[in-house]
């Protein structure tokens, strides 16, 4: 979604956070404080926003890692590795995984991805997550994880995440899905796109909208 990143004197912190309140409060916002974790993991795992390091590397292709979107393959005159990538894409993700949102409704809240906790498919391991947290949109733990893929899915069967907890290593029911876990369609970040894009045209400042939480 739309959002803007503040740069401040160090001395104006207070005096903007407090300006930033009381605008959303004028405006029937509901305004929350939150840190860095949130925005640098949970709200991107809601928005499957992969993260360089966690969850992609050198080793693993923009199919596999549902980035097709983000190649110029029709660009004249192509790239380096751009027939590698168009042919990917079209006999589907080597290795045969693709990267997936992994929804765990009854797991722990507290569900980090850097234990590499344990993806399992009708008994069997078959991939781990690469990053994980709390959804605060769904209300339980999401996560990220390279799943079997054929026939353009993710293969279907009894899903579930392996994680520590305090009686030991337990695992608990999920579901896969190649589509991120809110607002997989795009509307509300498309609707703050047009809403600011109108605003610029008519020469108004950025408006907040209603449920731009």
């Amino acid at each position: 979604e739309i959002g803007w990143e503040l740069h401040v004197p160090a001395d104006r912190t207070l005096e903007v956070y407090r300006a930033l309140h009381q605008a959303a409060d004028a405006a029937g916002l509901q305004l929350g404080d939150a840190g860095a974790h949130a925005l640098l993991n949970s709200l991107r795992l809601e928005k499957q926003f992969v993260h360089f390091g966690h969850d992609i590397s050198p080793k693993e292709s923009p199919i596999m890692a549902g980035l097709r979107f983000a190649c110029a393959l029709k660009k004249k005159g192509g790239f380096v590795g751009s027939e590698a990538i168009a042919a990917e894409a079209k006999d589907g993700p080597r290795g045969g995984v693709r990267l997936a949102t992994v929804l765990m409704p009854t797991a722990p809240a507290v569900m980090w991805g850097h234990g590499g906790e344990l993806v399992y498919k009708d008994g069997e391991m078959v991939g781990y997550l690469t990053s994980a947290g709390f959804s605060h949109t769904l209300g339980f733990p999401i996560g990220l994880a390279f799943l079997p893929f054929a026939d353009k899915a993710i293969v279907p069967g009894v899903y579930e995440v392996e994680a520590a907890t305090p009686n030991g290593r337990e695992r608990f029911p999920a579901s896969v899905s190649l589509k991120c876990a809110v607002d997989p369609e795009g509307t509300r970040m498309k609707a703050r796109q047009a809403q600011a894009a109108q605003d610029a045209a008519l020469g108004k400042p950025a408006t907040l909208a209603a449920d731009a939480a």
